[in-house]
């Protein structure tokens, strides 16, 4: 036996959970269910020329490429923009859940108009 101690957690590494499920497209499918994008994750976010998703869509569209990156701190400026309350509610609760459960730090100001 040995005399050191060892420290085990019950947890697993997140690095490693995030790559494994990064594997089986998981982030992606449930980052597009979390921000209610399913419905148009096969449309052309827009521009000039292209219609597109709608502007409040395009907002939880760039949210979700902020999540995608799994970065350790994001801010984000205004995401609330072009979003119903119960949308914006929505997704901040469940920013706050995954931020909660990663331990990572998100720093968001929100447009009340």
């Amino acid at each position: 036996k040995s005399a050191g101690t060892h420290k085990t957690s019950l947890l697993p590494d997140h690095s490693q959970l995030w790559q494994k499920l990064d594997d089986e497209q998981f982030r992606l499918s449930a980052i597009t269910q979390w921000l209610g994008l399913s419905h148009v994750q096969d449309t052309f976010v827009g521009n000039e020329q292209i219609r597109g998703v709608s502007g409040g869509q395009r907002r939880r569209v760039t949210t979700g490429e902020m999540l995608m990156w799994n970065a350790p701190i994001m801010c984000a400026d205004e995401i609330s923009t072009g979003l119903d309350a119960a949308s914006t509610y929505s997704i901040i609760h469940k920013l706050t859940l995954l931020t909660k459960l990663l331990g990572h730090t998100r720093v968001m100001s929100l447009l009340q108009p």
